[in-house]
């Protein structure tokens, strides 16, 4: 008798299984021998010849995962079980004599989808690392970060005891896109932003373990801030304000001397300000703020020009009064020439009238000349920026003071 040869059949459809030998040989798809398959086999012999009283049963034999049978009389024989089984087949004539059996055929199944990857982040300095080695901080995922990140896909080989891990697969997304089930276990992840990572894996069978979804979020970009100033030219400080921005990570705090704040009424110092945003990167601002004492002024009020004479310069060698007979005129007082005051000498028998003449001798006193007494009724002196001060009723450069303090 020749020995018969041995069919093998994929039998996608697990849930069904063939009926009959002519169902068995409907199937397409021919299983490689010894390969990894997600599906079931389904084998059955063919090829026997016998020239004098025929073939008549096939046996076949078993062992591996698959129940152990030992010239079992059948025409097909379905191999259900994951893992490594072993078939061969024989026939046997009529007349009850039986072929040696031909070689036994492996079959390598498996329909169990490897566990879902763990993920492991490493945080790194550089932006291209190809391995962990000599990483030993961990990243804490979905959580933000001022440098690089390095994942890891791992633990989806340490439960498959049948075909085996065949490789990890990513895809990226956010951004960074460029992954896109991409057969990889290490991934630099240097895209500053929100990055989602998904890794997946595969066995030597093909089937897929679900999605392990991990997020990244880096910031390697100091954060901004400026500083407004109003209320200024004010006695009791400045107002600041300061304005801080971040486009990545967004702002943390925006401070004063460690306390979170914004606005910061009555300063009458330079400032420095810092900003730290999410990821924890941090900047400074400053602004300075000027102070000035503000005085009163009287450079600007010529009070003897302004609100006339209240007492004139006497000068030395300067003849009194120059005498002028006059009878209708009116004459002044020597020394002090009030308006509307007169004063009459007598001489003879007549009235003489002495006239104060506003010569280089008698002038109005003013500062420029040492005014020492102002009229009491000039009040337009106010305060200026710079410039010699004095007080608001004693123009002596001995007494000048400080009016008040401007900050701006």
């Amino acid at each position: 008798e020749k020995i018969p040869n041995t069919i093998m059949k994929k039998w996608d459809n697990v849930k069904n299984k063939p009926a009959s030998l002519e169902k068995a040989k409907e199937q397409k798809k021919t299983y490689p021998e010894d390969t990894w398959f997600s599906g079931k086999v389904v084998t059955y012999p063919t090829g026997a010849t016998d020239s004098m009283s025929g073939v008549g049963d096939y046996k076949y034999t078993t062992t591996g995962k698959t129940e152990n049978n030992k010239d079992k009389v059948s025409k097909y024989r379905n191999v259900e079980a994951e893992g490594k089984s072993t078939i061969k087949w024989r026939a046997c004539d009529k007349a009850g004599n039986c072929a040696d059996y031909n070689d036994a055929k492996t079959i390598k199944l498996d329909r169990t989808a490897p566990d879902s990857p763990t993920i492991v982040g490493y945080k790194k300095g550089e932006a291209s690392v190809s391995d962990e080695k000599g990483l030993t901080h961990k990243y804490t995922f979905n959580t933000w970060y001022s440098g690089y990140v390095l994942t890891k896909a791992t633990g989806s080989d340490e439960d498959d005891d049948e075909s085996g891990l065949e490789g990890y697969y990513l895809t990226t997304s956010g951004q960074d896109n460029d992954a896109q089930n991409s057969k990889q276990i290490y991934r630099n992840v240097n895209k500053q932003g929100k990055v989602t990572i998904k890794y997946r894996a595969k066995d030597n069978a093909g089937n897929w373990s679900g999605y392990t979804t991990v997020y990244t979020k880096l910031d390697r970009t100091n954060p901004s801030c400026s500083i407004s100033k109003s209320n200024t030219y004010s006695t009791g400080g400045v107002t600041l304000t300061t304005s801080c921005s971040d486009s990545i990570s967004g702002v943390k705090t925006c401070v004063k001397d460690g306390n979170s704040k914004k606005s910061f009424s009555g300063i009458k110092s330079s400032k420095k300000y810092s900003v730290t945003d999410n990821a924890g990167n941090s900047s400074t601002c400053s602004k300075t703020v000027y102070s000035q004492r503000q005085r009163r002024n009287c450079s600007s009020c010529n009070r003897c020009k302004a609100a006339g004479c209240y007492q004139y310069k006497e000068a030395a060698n300067c003849p009194p009064c120059k005498m002028k007979e006059d009878v209708v005129k009116t004459y002044y007082l020597h020394g002090v020439c009030p308006a509307g005051t007169r004063h009459r000498r007598i001489s003879g028998d007549s009235y003489v009238y002495h006239q104060c003449l506003k010569d280089v001798c008698q002038k109005c006193r003013h500062k420029d000349n040492g005014c020492e007494t102002y009229k009491r009724s000039c009040t337009n002196c106010g305060c200026e920026i710079w410039g010699k001060w004095y007080n608001i009723g004693s123009c002596s450069s001995t007494k000048s003071v400080d009016c008040r303090t401007l900050y701006y």
